[in-house]
């Protein structure tokens, strides 16, 4: 049945077909990371989305390594 499912949503979809170990690297949030790729692209920045995942962990090292709920993660990503 999901599988069938998941056909209905790709054009949702975000390319990432399931985790990565990256995460521990930029510590950005599963939902956070969609969006900003979403924008990343929109914004036509999607060659550069390792750099944008660089600068986001910069941000959250700047801001001493921050606890993601959604204000702060906010304003990790807003500064990256």
């Amino acid at each position: 049945y999901w599988e069938s499912a998941r056909h209905s949503y790709a054009a949702f979809e975000s390319g990432q077909k399931s985790g990565s170990a990256e995460v521990y690297l930029h510590e950005i949030p599963g939902g956070q990371y969609t969006n900003m790729l979403f924008q990343a692209t929109q914004m036509g920045l999607s060659d550069r989305w390792p750099q944008v995942k660089k600068a986001y962990r910069e941000a959250n090292l700047l801001l001493g390594d921050i606890v993601k709920v959604t204000p702060s993660s906010k304003t990790c990503g807003d500064l990256a």
